[in-house]
């Protein structure tokens, strides 16, 4: 009797052991050693996820090393952890992708020209249909606690200087708890529809193309 009970209590505590593994983590630049905050991990066998916080540190629960668990994060290639049954820490190294591009700053020697043909465009609007490629980021903030992120590619359809059509290519969306709840931002496409880049637009920053040339200078 002692010998199935204690057998008994013995597969209990397996059971509950495997009801509560977890592994931890940090999400890192292959090239650089730099942490990447915000990466998506996500357990595609128990479809749980969680994101990597500002330091690149991560906590998942899994149910086994079986377990199918993928790192992304935008401009980097996805990459799945090899787990294992002896290691619950690991180190996630990310390769960039061909679309992470480095930031450039162009500065001329000479703006007057600039003023020129800012004032043309407002005189002569165009309303010609073109595509263009986007880019769009939003960061919101709570008491000084990052709380949302959302960054996205688009295909653009242009028309003159309006916004006709945004086509998602590629983006990634996080979010952070506060006070045990989570806040989403859900008039984003609405603001950009409504901005009017040759119009005076009470809320948004002044545009320079509705200034003249003096106010421009």
């Amino acid at each position: 009797m002692k010998l199935k009970l204690t057998t008994a209590l013995l597969l209990l505590c397996q059971w509950l052991l495997a009801q509560n593994q977890t592994i931890e983590g940090k999400v890192t630049n292959k090239l650089t050693g730099e942490t990447i905050p915000y990466a998506n991990i996500y357990n595609k066998t128990l479809q749980k996820g969680t994101i990597s916080n500002d330091d690149g540190y991560f906590r998942l629960e899994i149910s086994g090393p079986k377990d199918s668990v993928l790192v992304s994060f935008l401009g980097y290639k996805s990459q799945y952890i090899p787990l294992s049954t002896s290691r619950r820490v690991y180190e996630v190294l990310l390769e960039e992708s061909g679309l992470l591009l480095n930031e450039i700053v162009v500065t001329p020697k000479l703006s007057h020209y600039l003023y020129d043909r800012l004032s043309e465009c407002r005189k002569q609007p165009s309303r010609v249909k073109k595509t263009a490629k986007a880019y769009y980021g939003l960061k919101t903030y709570r008491d000084d606690q990052q709380i949302e992120l959302v960054e996205s590619f688009y295909n653009l359809d242009l028309q003159g200087y309006d916004v006709a059509e945004m086509k998602l290519k590629l983006g990634r969306f996080a979010l952070q708890p506060y006070a045990d709840r989570f806040f989403v931002s859900m008039e984003s496409s609405l603001a950009i529809a409504m901005l009017r880049l040759l119009d005076d637009n009470d809320q948004y920053p002044t545009s320079p193309l509705v200034l003249n040339k003096k106010q421009l200078k």
